[in-house]
């Protein structure tokens, strides 16, 4: 399997699309962060990505060249990531919503992210991504 990350070719995207696929990177990333295999490697990314597309996606959808840079970056690297750990509850739902009601996957990944984090945050492994050593959780430094 392989992926094209072309931020050129991604600026002729629509906005909605952009902002669904960005969210449905962030899912990636925050899945893989919290997914039973995750490890020390798999942190790494996942944190940068989060980083990235927390930085960049507001920017992307205002088709800013800088942010489909930092955006094609933030997905390749969730993708490092979680095809080492896999991904978890939010994604299982998402594809079901999405086949049965024609929903985008990115809007249905966003739409489910803020439950199944609520569920997922009863693990330790979720838990710990809103300490100190993941300086992007704080909503004021995505803004």
């Amino acid at each position: 399997m392989g992926s094209v990350n072309d931020p050129d070719m991604m600026s002729s995207m629509p906005k909605g699309l952009t902002a669904a696929t960005g969210m449905d990177a962030l899912t990636h990333a925050i899945e893989g962060y919290t997914t039973k295999g995750a490890w020390e490697m798999t942190d790494m990314m996942h944190f940068e990505a989060i980083r990235l597309i927390a930085q960049n996606l507001r920017l992307a959808v205002a088709n800013d060249p800088k942010g489909r840079e930092g955006m094609a970056l933030g997905q390749y690297i969730a993708g490092m990531g979680f095809s080492n750990v896999g991904l978890g509850i939010d994604h299982a739902m998402a594809h079901t919503l999405s086949a049965h009601y024609d929903t985008p996957h990115g809007v249905a990944c966003a739409m489910l992210l803020p439950i199944s984090m609520e569920y997922s945050t009863r693990s330790t492994r979720a838990n710990a991504c809103t300490k100190s050593r993941a300086p992007w959780a704080s909503r004021a430094s995505m803004r």
